[in-house]
């Protein structure tokens, strides 16, 4: 038996830990794929969720999103689960049989956006991007003091933002040019347009989600319409720029959605403040996020994504770089 996969008998040994003469009334995993393995638990009528992290994984994932967890929501205002009980070797391991982080959290109501994005109207899509764009507005007010690990430390951590960027950036393409996996010519000019920019100038850091997605996204709906009811998985959370967590939004999931994005925008932009120069930022990050997901795909032997992400880095490579496209600059559709 694997050691994270649960059993009647784990799942009672689980909850012992915060209650000791609880019952479980009802588990079951949950539904989706996930690097992490997610249990859904009833006991005594508390809905919880136990998350045990992947072998392999940053031993410092589990503690950074528990220290984010229990401050997001006393600092920001967005809803987040509740952290009940947590450890880096899970209750039926012996010492020496393997070392498994978990955490036992609280369950949000509601389901993955992912699960109803084709399923709600325009006006639903543009309010539930509203209120993702607020939370993550909130989200951005937190400033840090590097660019890089959030309680931690890390190879690309950096004081400015370029220069993290660009790390993070010739890692990625080094590790391309080891399993062919972009065209030399299109490795080269990809570094060239990153060692080249002078968009990369944001002076402080933000906390960013850095995985952010409609997968990660709860909402539920109401007599009104859906609304979000918080964010999950913070583990991957780190210093960044606004424009990180958005790219992921509007280059994947939010793509052929631009009342989502409209909505978001609006709601962004009411509870905190975007560069003058986002959009160009916004394009930068964009590709930067798509070989960070190109690297990934390829790892999950994931043809389709591999594809869609080497199409949208070499769209990048072969479009005017800075300075090349007239007074107009680029397109601010929505």
């Amino acid at each position: 038996m694997r050691a994270t996969a649960l059993t009647d008998e784990r799942a009672l040994c689980v909850v012992h830990t915060l209650f000791p003469s609880a019952g479980v009334a009802s588990w079951q995993p949950v539904p989706g794929e996930r690097e992490n393995a997610l249990y859904a638990l009833l006991s005594d009528g508390t809905e919880m969720v136990l998350k045990i992290y992947a072998a392999g994984a940053d031993p410092d994932d589990c503690t950074r999103e528990v220290h984010l967890l229990r401050i997001l929501t006393a600092e920001t205002g967005v809803p987040v689960p509740r952290v009940l009980h947590h450890g880096t070797q899970l209750p039926w391991e012996q010492a020496g049989e393997g070392s498994y982080p978990w955490v036992l959290l609280s369950r949000l109501p509601g389901i993955p956006l992912l699960q109803v994005m084709g399923e709600l109207e325009d006006a639903e899509l543009e309010a539930v991007g509203y209120e993702l764009g607020r939370y993550l507005a909130h989200l951005h007010q937190i400033p840090l003091d590097a660019f890089g690990c959030v309680f931690g430390s890390g190879p690309h951590d950096r004081a400015k933002e370029k220069e993290h960027v660009l790390s993070q950036v010739i890692d990625w393409l080094a590790q391309c040019e080891k399993i062919d996996l972009l065209a030399p010519e299109t490795r080269s000019q990809l570094r060239r347009r990153f060692e080249e920019t002078g968009l990369l100038d944001r002076h402080q850091a933000c906390l960013a989600h850095a995985a952010l997605s409609t997968r990660n996204v709860m909402v539920e709906g109401a007599v009104t319409g859906y609304h979000v009811t918080g964010l999950l998985d913070l583990a991957h959370a780190q210093g960044s720029s606004p424009e990180l967590d958005m790219a992921r939004l509007f280059a994947w999931d939010f793509q052929a959605v631009p009342v989502a994005r409209k909505g978001f925008l609006d709601g962004y932009t009411e509870a905190g403040e975007l560069s003058p120069r986002f959009w160009e930022r916004l394009r930068l990050y964009q590709v930067f996020v798509a070989l960070d997901i190109l690297l990934k795909a390829h790892c999950q032997a994931d043809a389709p994504l591999v594809q869609q992400a080497a199409e949208q880095i070499q769209s990048f490579v072969d479009s005017p770089g800075e300075g090349q496209r007239g007074n107009l600059g680029v397109p601010t559709h929505v």
